[in-house]
């Protein structure tokens, strides 16, 4: 009678011992193998441009309770003044969002330098208007780096009043590395609360902590020009009902629409018709309406992430380990399908999972299982192959 070795064990056995350690090692591998793009820059930006096409599929929305006045192009041909003399019409504006009844005005410039020597008076007009709209409807003053280093060369009277009442604030936006603003400083370095932190608390009536981030991570309203918004030149001519329909009861942010006041953010270049840049004051009004309707995307916990990249590992693996041609195709579709669901509807409820570890895990565990599922059948090819050389 012939005693089989450990080698005539066939190959299909073989096969079906095999897959699920072969799996869940794959799965493991990948799953941790998935954290290391965060770590270079080139990984952070695919994280990042990943996260972006979420973004896109997200509906558009028109926050109620905010409104843009902007300084675009129709106003600075309606105003024969050069933007740094622009005082009156900005003191004009404010007395008259106030007297229709805005909650809060937020001014999105900064104002480096005293304009008395070459325009006596405007100065003091355009503190005079923020010192009247007070405290009824409070009036947000911006500064930035620069403006904060020379201050005390050149005092600006509209900052000393706003610093006095504790309306200063950073109008500073800071793009992430590929040069996209998706972040927020909540507090600078100076302790200066952000505009959109500022203004979120004043229009809500109490501090808002958005824990545990010290940056703001923005969920953008939308395209350029998602948010309502009227040039300064239409709202000076506004009629009193006109203007109290526009502004009773809102955040009002008063900033530069023109180009040298633009930043890329995930809605680049997907605007036909309309600058492909987001102007600086519509980011900070999207930043408010983060803030008020507590929508900041958070990071998912770790061992969800984890879990989640270790399963998309180790189906890709039994999948590619065994099917074969359109089967595989078909299936390895679906699977990337519903990971990208998975992480789509992670991202809509405000949870974002590590999209760059979801990809690597499926690509690796596809690798690693055509790569085992070879290996192991050229092995149960040898091992017949020894076994018809004994019978022979």
């Amino acid at each position: 009678m012939r005693i089989s070795s450990p080698n005539s064990l066939s190959w299909q056995s073989m096969l079906r011992r095999t897959p699920a350690a072969l799996a869940a090692v794959s799965g493991l591998v990948c799953a941790l193998a998935g954290f290391l793009p965060l770590e270079t820059r080139a990984g952070r930006v695919i994280e990042w441009k990943l996260r972006d096409a979420h973004v896109l599929f997200t509906p558009a929305r028109t926050p109620a309770n905010l409104l843009i006045v902007a300084t675009d192009e129709a106003a600075t041909e309606a105003f024969p003044e050069p933007l740094l003399f622009w005082h009156r019409h900005y003191a004009e504006a404010i007395e008259r969002l106030a007297a229709a009844g805005a909650r809060v005005i937020a001014l999105d410039m900064v104002f480096a330098i005293p304009v008395e020597p070459w325009a006596p008076g405007l100065d003091a007009r355009l503190a005079a208007a923020i010192a009247r709209a007070e405290p009824a409807t409070p009036v947000l003053v911006g500064t930035a780096p620069l403006a904060r280093q020379k201050e005390q060369e050149r005092a600006v009277p509209a900052n000393l009043l706003a610093a006095s009442l504790g309306r200063l604030v950073d109008v500073t936006l800071t793009p992430d590395e590929d040069d996209f603003v998706r972040r927020l400083p909540l507090v600078n370095p100076d302790g200066l609360p952000s505009l959109a932190l500022a203004a979120a608390g004043l229009y809500l009536g109490q501090p808002v902590d958005p824990r545990p981030a010290a940056q703001l991570e923005i969920r953008h309203a939308g395209p350029a020009g998602s948010i309502a918004r009227v040039s300064l030149k239409e709202l000076l001519a506004a009629d009193e009902q006109r203007l109290r329909a526009l502004a009773h009861g809102r955040i009002v942010l008063l900033g530069a629409d023109l180009p040298f006041d633009r930043h890329a953010t995930p809605y680049y270049a997907f605007r036909p018709g309309q600058p492909a840049n987001t102007a600086g004051v519509e980011i900070h009004a999207s930043a408010i309406d983060t803030l008020l309707t507590a929508s900041w995307p958070r990071e998912a916990l770790l061992p969800l992430r984890l879990a989640l990249q270790f399963l998309a590992a180790a189906a890709a693996f039994l999948l590619t380990w065994r099917l074969r041609g359109g089967r595989l195709a078909g299936s390895l579709l679906l699977l990337t399908l519903a990971t990208a669901l998975t992480a789509h509807a992670a991202a809509r409820a405000g949870w974002w999972l590590s999209q760059s570890g979801l990809v690597l895990a499926l690509a690796g565990g596809a690798v690693l299982g055509v790569a085992a599922g070879r290996r192991l059948m050229r092995e149960a090819v040898r091992s017949e192959e020894r076994r018809c050389r004994e019978r022979g």
